[in-house]
């Protein structure tokens, strides 16, 4: 997934989190779909930042019992409008300007998941710290996936 983001990564302002891994989490899924997965919602999330000041992207993993793994791309974007995550994961339906994208993104990368018995959600989500109820400090994608 690096290698295949680092020359966006290394010319751009991006700061991008990795998370800190204490030990190997086994997931059952199938590497390179995965792989598939996160390389759209990290590019998603680099085209959503482009703009801002101080842009920086999240990923992070947490163990959720024994059984699941939820791994979390966060953005400091604009966030997603509201009737705009109600069809985001529509085959075609794109918020991208034209010859931007074609709107498949996201609605393969669901599909994966789904294939690999997990989910994939989005959202937008506040900073404790510094949001106040109407504000939005970006968008969220969480990705379900069952450990092996």
């Amino acid at each position: 997934m690096l290698a295949i983001l680092y020359p966006e990564l290394e010319k751009s302002k991006i700061v991008v989190a990795w998370p800190e891994v204490e030990s190997d989490v086994v997931i059952s899924a199938d590497l390179l779909r995965l792989e598939q997965v996160m390389v759209n919602l990290i590019a998603n999330a680099m085209q959503a930042v482009a703009l801002e000041a101080h842009p920086r992207i999240e990923v992070s993993q947490q163990l959720c019992g024994n059984s699941e793994v939820k791994i979390r791309v966060r953005d400091n974007g604009p966030g997603m409008n509201k009737q705009d995550i109600k069809h985001i994961f529509e085959p075609f339906f794109t918020t991208k300007k034209e010859g931007q994208g074609l709107g498949l993104g996201l609605s393969i990368s669901q599909r994966i998941i789904e294939d690999l018995a997990g989910s994939l959600s989005a959202k937008n989500y506040q900073c404790e710290k510094e949001a106040s109820a109407s504000q939005v400090s970006g968008a969220q994608f969480t990705v379900l996936l069952h450990r092996g």
